[in-house]
């Protein structure tokens, strides 16, 4: 992996050389947001730093869907979190994204980010979208709502919005 010049989005002109920039197989470079939004199907290399300079990653970003070197993933141009199984884990970057941009872009599909759960459905039927980048399905957003009841009961909640620490965004 070599060091590469990063300086403007091949789409968008404006600066790339900030967070996480895409490289196209072609290796044009895309700014992070461009990335994320294309819904091209292209497959792009996700972009690391590396001492002040860029070299291509193990992550890929594809119609939305963002898979890390360790296999976080993501969909909604990462704006939602994605439960993988361990069978899952064990594929490729690329075969992730693939399988991903099926199930979520094409067929319309969510996972439960509860723990251990990873069920999945259709928009329609989420229960409740915890903190941060969550979806719950009705068991899960039901025991979350459990624990935040029980932190209020233990008096765990934030001196600023009072609201319990499980649901506090401060």
């Amino acid at each position: 992996m070599s060091n590469l010049a990063v300086e403007k989005c091949a789409k968008c002109g404006k600066c790339a050389r900030w967070n996480t920039p895409g490289m196209t197989p072609q290796g044009e470079v895309y700014c992070n947001t461009c990335t994320k939004d294309d819904r091209t199907s292209i497959l792009f290399r996700g972009m690391d730093w590396a001492k002040g300079d860029y070299v291509i990653g193990e992550g890929v970003s594809f119609n939305g869907v963002v898979v890390w070197k360790d296999r976080s993933t993501w969909v909604e141009g990462g704006s939602r979190a994605v439960t993988l199984t361990k069978a899952e884990k064990a594929l490729s970057v690329e075969d992730i994204a693939r399988l991903l941009h099926e199930e979520h872009n094409v067929q319309g599909l969510w996972r439960c980010t509860g723990r251990d759960c990873g069920a999945k459905m259709k928009k329609e039927d989420v229960a409740g979208w915890p903190l941060f980048a969550g979806c719950c399905c009705k068991p899960c957003m039901d025991k979350h709502n459990q624990s935040l009841e029980e932190e209020k009961r233990k008096g765990h909640v934030c001196g600023m919005c009072r609201k319990p620490y499980g649901a506090c965004y401060c």
